[in-house]
């Protein structure tokens, strides 16, 4: 653009001028360009830059707004507790308070006795009530955790079951029951518990006549436990909603029985945590099926074992940085085995000197203390970040604690088992898979 601009300019003013002044023109013509080049780059980079910080600028903004709608939705979900807890928990308070009047005037035994009774349901309902509200306060702090172990399911059927029958002849229900020698699964026992404990507590509550039935089957290397009830049932749009906490269907609010929307949302919650699956088939006015899928014991126990050695680590490189020898030796033996390449030392010096020209590792497996007068293995391993972007870190420690280390480190605490390592080896070297 400059070029065919001073062109035109030079050749309009020829014949004007001298050839030394021609000359001198052509030369201020020429600095000129140039600066007036120089010039244009520094606004374009200029313009980049601001084209840039608006476009980061939008994508904080954007940011903010999601975390602001994120906590807009925190804030509505709680005002929703609060106001369920309120209204729900008031409601059996209330009864209670006339109840307790009615039991200190009234002189007959019968209406005593009934009186009991339903002070007893309302105790009862506030117990329930507050034990959900613990559970959901567990659920999102975090601090719900599942002890995984074989389960014997026909103790645990027993105890599930005890004064169940009665509760629903008290109903004029129906009860059957087709569980037959259950074998053992993969669950926690308390989490279980309470998990059969909401879906029979379910079926009953919301089944004002007809039949209650439960039955456990093998299948598909699971054992799978049917929780059916004739009751009123949920509609389409009620069940898309099921999971949701303080969400209940609008028959359970017409008949008036108590709680708070929350026992089906901490069901799922705990079933998912024991690695189980829940599923729940309702039409309005013709019942509800709850389906609770549990991997035997004996099946986990044999995938489980299977996976501890099987070796997954043909074709890798792994560097080994352990200082006790006899470890040392072990894990070399055992990686060797799985199919790894192994370069093993007991501190970094050491294997810095091992290491072959041309050597790519693709994991490094480091204690933490490497002995006195050495760096620590989270040390020697930002060490070998520097030569190695991106190579995959395992610690196994027997330190109470490593000291801060990066978001990407896996940190495994010994004793470790070979189904552990191997399990960590496998997510640590193939994120997608998971272990």
């Amino acid at each position: 653009y400059l070029v065919a601009c001073l062109s035109t300019i030079l050749l309009s003013l020829w014949p004007r001028y001298i050839a030394l002044e021609w000359a001198l023109m052509v030369l201020g013509v020429a600095f000129g360009g140039a600066m007036m080049f120089r010039l244009s780059k520094n606004i374009q980079q200029l313009l980049n830059e601001a084209v840039a910080d608006r476009m980061e600028s939008d994508e904080l903004a954007s940011q903010l707004d999601q975390a602001l709608d994120d906590q807009q939705s925190v804030f509505e979900t709680r005002a929703r507790f609060l106001a369920a807890a309120s209204h729900d928990l008031k409601q059996p308070v209330q009864a209670l308070t006339l109840l307790v009047s009615v039991l200190r005037r009234s002189e007959s035994e019968e209406r005593r006795r009934q009186v009991v009774e339903e002070i007893a349901q309302a105790t009862s309902s506030i117990e329930s009530m507050f034990s959900g509200l613990l559970d959901m306060a567990s659920i999102d702090a975090g601090s719900m955790i599942a002890h995984i172990c074989p389960v014997e399911m026909a103790p645990l059927f027993r105890s599930v079951l005890a004064g169940y029958p009665q509760r629903c002849s008290q109903k004029g229900l129906r009860f059957s029951l087709r569980v037959q020698d259950p074998p053992a699964v993969l669950a926690d026992t308390l989490l279980l518990q309470r998990v059969l404990n909401n879906l029979l507590d379910n079926a009953c509550k919301y089944c004002v006549s007809g039949s209650v039935s439960l039955e456990a089957v093998v299948r598909d290397h699971h054992l799978l436990i049917t929780i059916s009830d004739s009751g009123i049932g949920l509609d389409a749009g009620e069940l898309a909603h099921l999971y949701q906490a303080f969400v209940r269907g609008s028959s359970a609010k017409a008949l008036g029985i108590p709680g708070l929307g929350l026992g089906l949302a901490t069901a799922r919650y705990m079933t998912e945590l024991m690695g189980a699956r829940l599923e729940i088939l309702s039409k309005k006015d013709q019942g509800t099926t709850a389906r609770l899928w549990l991997p035997l014991a004996q099946e986990a126990a044999a995938k489980m074992q299977q996976e501890a050695h099987r070796p997954a680590l043909a074709g890798t490189h792994i560097m080994v940085l352990e200082d006790d020898p006899s470890a040392r030796t072990a894990m070399t033996y055992w990686l060797q085995d799985a199919g790894a390449t192994v370069t093993a030392a007991s501190n970094g010096p050491d294997l810095w000197r091992q290491l072959e020209p041309g050597s790519v590792p693709s994991l490094v497996l480091a204690d933490f203390n490497l002995g006195p007068g050495h760096d620590n293995g989270v040390a020697v391993v930002h060490q070998l970040r520097q030569r190695f972007p991106g190579m995959h870190v395992l610690i196994v420690t027997g330190e109470s604690d490593a000291g801060p280390t990066p978001q990407d480190f896996k940190v495994l605490k010994k004793p470790v088992s070979a189904q552990t390592l191997t399990a960590a080896l496998n997510q640590v070297l193939n994120p997608k898979e998971g272990p």
